[in-house]
């Protein structure tokens, strides 16, 4: 995002620094709200200037921003490393499960697959999302006879 389209964003309706959308809040740097800054003291009124106080509580937003939007990263992070620890565990089980479209699925736990941050185990080929497992049952070859 270039300091143009950044200035861009930002109204001066109110004398607050506002941007376009979530997206660019999330993605903001201190570099980039520095400019929105500069650009907001050049065109503020000069009979009403923006206080010390203001400009240090929109920076402490931009900065506690941006720390939340990192916690949120890591702890997507944190959960589907756990979703592929608990996943792992099921190799060789039996589950029952849904596909993602909904289909019932019962068997044997071949391979875990990652596909876009999605973890799913396959039986007998067909997917099944760790989140759509209904039961885990530990597996007992059938006895042979004889």
């Amino acid at each position: 995002m270039d300091a143009t389209s950044i200035i861009g964003s930002v109204t001066r309706s109110d004398g607050a620094t506002h941007l376009a959308s979530d997206s660019d809040r999330a993605t903001i740097s201190r570099g980039e709200f520095l400019r929105i800054l500069v650009a907001e003291l050049s065109y503020q009124d000069p009979l009403e200037p923006m206080s010390n106080a203001d400009m240090a509580g929109q920076m402490a937003q931009i900065e506690s921003l941006r720390a939340s939007s990192e916690l949120s990263e890591g702890f997507g992070t944190l959960l589907q490393r756990q979703d592929i620890a608990s996943a792992g565990t099921m190799i060789g089980r039996e589950i029952r499960g849904l596909t993602a479209s909904g289909e019932p699925v019962e068997g044997l736990v071949e391979r875990v697959t990652i596909d876009r941050n999605a973890v799913s185990l396959m039986v007998d080929g067909i997917a099944v999302p760790i989140e759509n497992v209904l039961e885990i049952k530990q597996y007992v070859p059938p006895v042979e006879e004889g």
